[in-house]
């Protein structure tokens, strides 16, 4: 396992070219993908699960090293609209979780279900067509969130 991405959520495209800005990486090279999910998402403090499909708008970026993920979800219910940062007082840009690619590896066994606020199975990608992903976000504290990573292979 390798923690290796931070991700921000953008409401907007505009909000999207701001965190580029801020780190200089308005005029780098972005890969783009479109991801369509079938996910279950934690509300209401985990009481209320909803399942369905949602779509989410990713951009990539890896000059630092790391790998900096953009999201904007368009379609359906998400985990970001339940961070305590979400839409408080016009603020919809934040980190939204730090990422872990478990590669071949299962899911860690130590991780507690209570603070799942969101599985997903990728269904359909715009890019990366030769694999789909499954992924599992937990929250830490609120505000603070991992996502486990699981790259699955066609």
């Amino acid at each position: 396992m390798k923690m290796d991405q931070i991700a921000y959520y953008c409401a907007t495209h505009e909000q999207a070219e701001r965190v580029k800005r801020q780190f200089g990486l308005h005029n780098a090279t972005w890969a783009k993908d479109t991801v369509t999910a079938n996910v279950s998402v934690a509300r209401d403090g985990g009481l209320v699960p909803w399942e369905g499909i949602n779509v989410a708008e990713l951009q990539f970026n890896e000059d630092f090293g790391i790998q900096l993920e953009i999201i904007r979800y368009t379609l359906g219910l998400h985990w970001c609209m339940f961070h305590p940062a979400y839409d408080i007082h016009g603020i919809d840009t934040f980190v939204a979780h730090v990422g872990i690619h478990v590669g071949d590896d299962d899911f860690p066994a130590h991780l507690d279900d209570q603070q799942l606020v969101q599985r997903a199975l990728t269904q359909h990608h715009t890019a990366f067509n030769d694999r789909t992903y499954e992924y599992r976000i937990y929250k830490l504290t609120p505000g603070a969130y991992v996502k486990y990573i699981k790259r699955i292979p066609k």
